[in-house]
């Protein structure tokens, strides 16, 4: 069943565009992440090795930057989250929470129970994770390649250009894109289609977490040795 609801606040809010000034803030925070211990250097060579032969300067010193940056990570996505509901709070109407989330057209396809609010759940809880896999991989190429400029060069490419290439038509990219894993709609719209279940979407938010663990673990082992 659906209902009938003013959804053009909704759709304002689940359709935003891909937040550019959250990717940028993300990838120059924690470019220098580790590099910046390998390029800081004194007559006994980089800080970095100065760093690791104190007692807690290998695998706790890595596993605290990191998390330090995974909750700086948070609190910025939640912060540009919460910009982004009370811009669309402030100029539209968002009525009906309680509503099936078929009631909005866009979803209309999408076979499941779930109410508007808890997709609003659901969709922020996405763009978070797409910030935690974002920081999670800036981290780890910091640590791998030692140059904060040389991370920059790598990540863009990376993360942007699949995104060109699925709108040049290649579908299969659609699935590494992460502009639409950054916006959680355009991925739920696409892991959805034709499902009768969520288990596409599922299974990408778990590629995406195994390969941000690879590359921490693959960084760990290479601060630590």
């Amino acid at each position: 069943n659906a209902h009938f609801v003013y959804d053009t606040g909704w759709r304002e809010l689940f359709f935003s565009g891909f937040d550019f000034t959250l990717y940028a803030a993300i990838a120059l925070l924690f470019a220098g992440s580790f590099a910046d211990e390998h390029s800081t250097r004194s007559s006994s060579g980089s800080f970095a090795q100065i760093l690791r032969v104190t007692r807690k300067g290998r695998s706790p010193t890595f596993n605290a930057k990191l998390l330090s940056a995974l909750v700086v990570t948070v609190l910025l996505a939640v912060i540009w989250c919460g910009i982004d509901i009370l811009f669309v709070a402030h100029n539209y109407e968002l009525p009906l929470a309680s509503s099936p989330l078929v009631s909005i057209e866009a979803f209309q396809n999408i076979d499941t129970p779930i109410t508007i609010g808890a997709y609003l759940a659901v969709y922020f809880t996405l763009r978070i994770f797409a910030a935690l896999a974002l920081a999670s991989l800036v981290c780890a190429l910091s640590e791998v390649l030692k140059k904060s400029i040389v991370v920059l060069a790598v990540t863009v490419p990376v993360t942007l250009f699949p995104a060109i290439l699925s709108a040049l038509g290649l579908k299969i990219f659609e699935f590494v894109d992460y502009i639409a894993f950054s916006r959680a709609t355009p991925l739920v719209l696409v892991s959805t289609e034709g499902a009768s279940d969520w288990g596409r979407l599922i299974f990408t938010e778990i590629a995406v977490a195994l390969i941000c663990a690879i590359a921490a673990a693959r960084a760990a082992r290479s601060w630590s040795r």
